[in-house]
C-alpha cells in the first residue's frame, strides 16, 4: 500500500511496513554492466523534477568497484552531473552496492544499497533501492529507475519485468530522452 510521502523522503512513494526482501542478479558480471545507461522510466522522487536526459556511464574503478558519472539536463537546458563509486556489499558476486556520491559518506545501514534486480547487460537493468523509515507504523521508501543502453526501451520488456519482479508499475514515471550523446567518461574515484 502506497501513501503520500513524508517530508523526509524527497518525493519517493512511501510503502506500510519494512523494506520488503528482494532477489537481486546472481553471478553478477560487472564487466559487462559497464558503459552508458539511460534512465527511461523511475519512481518519483523530487531531485528527478526537471531532469531530461539521465544517463549514467559506469567504469571499472578495481576490487569490483564501479564508477559513477551520472548526467541530466534540467528543463533550463543546463547541464548537471554527479560523480561517485559503487562498492559491492557482502558478496562481489551479487548485483548488490553501496552508494557513495559527492563527499557523502559511505554508510552501511541501507540507505544507500543499489540493488541490480534484473539485467541483460546488453539492453536493460532494473535498480532498486529501499529504506526503512523511522515510523509506527513501519513504512519504507523505495526507489526504482530502468535503465536501457539506448534512450527507448521497449514497453513490453518494462511490462514483463515490472510485473516478475512484483513492482508497482502505476507509480512509474517516463524519463525524458530527447538528448543524443552519451555522458562524459568516469573518472576513478580518489
Amino acid at each position: 500500500k502506497c501513501a503520500a510521502p513524508p517530508p523526509n523522503t524527497s518525493g519517493r512513494p512511501v510503502f506500510s511496513a519494512y523494506c520488503p526482501e528482494r532477489d537481486v542478479v546472481l553471478s553478477f558480471k560487472l564487466p559487462s554492466y559497464i558503459g552508458v545507461w539511460y534512465e527511461v522510466s523511475a519512481y518519483p522522487s523530487d531531485y528527478k523534477i526537471g531532469l531530461n536526459c539521465t544517463a549514467a556511464q559506469y567504469g571499472l574503478a578495481g576490487n569490483g568497484t564501479m564508477s559513477i558519472n551520472s548526467s541530466a539536463v534540467l528543463s533550463n537546458g543546463t547541464g548537471v552531473s554527479m560523480t561517485g563509486y559503487a562498492v559491492p556489499t557482502f558478496n562481489s558476486s551479487l548485483g548488490e552496492f553501496n552508494l557513495h556520491f559527492d563527499g557523502r559518506p559511505y554508510v552501511d545501514d541501507g540507505s544507500t544499497k543499489y540493488f541490480v534486480l534484473a539485467t541483460d547487460y546488453t539492453s536493460y537493468s532494473f535498480v532498486w533501492s529501499c529504506n526503512n523509515l523511522n515510523t509506527n507504523p513501519p513504512s519504507h521508501w523505495e526507489d526504482l529507475g530502468i535503465l536501457s543502453r539506448t534512450p527507448a526501451l521497449a514497453p513490453a520488456t518494462i511490462n514483463r519485468w515490472m510485473s516478475r519482479l512484483g513492482l508497482n508499475q502505476s507509480l512509474l514515471i517516463p524519463t525524458p530522452q530527447p538528448c543524443a550523446s552519451p555522458p562524459p567518461t568516469t573518472p576513478k574515484p580518489n
